[in-house]
């Protein structure tokens, strides 16, 4: 069930739950709630905040194979006197218990893995000329994992990813970013490199990218990192 609400000018919500029973040996009870608030403060200043959470819940034998809760809340500033600069702040808590299926990661092999995290990021983009933007990305998350092979491990990771958007026309677009990542405490390890990308415009408001990855991370901190990320890749971007 999904219920929402819209006022048009500064409030938007949407909660949903959903309720799913596994017949299959074990038996399983599933529970997802998702939740949505955006509040626009000024024409410049908006708020928005997002709760998910699940549980998957074994009835016979008694266990808890998986359990998540996501909590996001971000600002954006959008000034609609100078549109040449945006920028976006979000702050988020994970707590996550996957099973080996969810993670495979160098450090976590085939291992139960329960994680606490917080992750805070900032995205800063400039128009310089009307051909050429530059967007920069900053983001620290600061996580505790627990597995059933090992004790508690600490991690901490910084993120630092410098765009060019090209453009080249109206319609097209060309991008070259340079990404580095740092991975500190249980980690000591720093890895960088290079994307390359060309979009076009497909509607007013859609865009459709494709290009090439040459780092193996993910820019998401949020998610696990299996560092398996290299290679090609296709982007669609909207915006309202």
């Amino acid at each position: 069930g999904t219920l929402g609400y819209m006022d048009h000018k500064k409030i938007r919500a949407k909660t949903g739950l959903e309720l799913r029973r596994d017949q299959d040996v074990p038996k399983l009870w599933q529970i997802v709630s998702r939740n949505y608030l955006e509040y626009q403060l000024t024409p410049d200043w908006g708020v928005a905040t997002k709760l998910d959470y699940g549980v998957t819940r074994m009835i016979d034998p008694g266990d808890t194979p998986a359990d998540f809760m996501e909590f996001d809340a971000g600002f954006s500033y959008r000034p609609v006197d100078n549109d040449k600069f945006n920028a976006l702040f979000r702050y988020s808590y994970l707590h996550d218990i996957g099973n080996e299926i969810q993670f495979d990661s160098d450090l976590f092999l085939d291992a139960e893995i329960r994680e606490t995290a917080h992750v805070v990021e900032t995205d800063f983009a400039y128009d310089l000329h009307r051909y050429l933007g530059i967007v920069e990305k900053l983001a620290l998350k600061m996580s505790k994992m627990d597995t059933n092979v090992s004790n508690s491990v600490t991690l901490s990771s910084f993120l630092w990813a410098h765009r060019f958007n090209f453009h080249v026309t109206r319609k097209w677009d060309v991008a070259a970013e340079y990404r580095v990542l740092l991975q500190m405490k249980a980690l000591d390890t720093i890895k960088h490199g290079a994307l390359l990308e060309v979009d076009r415009e497909l509607y007013d408001y859609v865009r459709l990218g494709m290009g090439y990855d040459f780092t193996d991370f993910n820019d998401d901190l949020r998610k696990p990192n299996n560092f398996h990320s290299h290679g090609p890749f296709v982007r669609l971007t909207g915006k309202f």
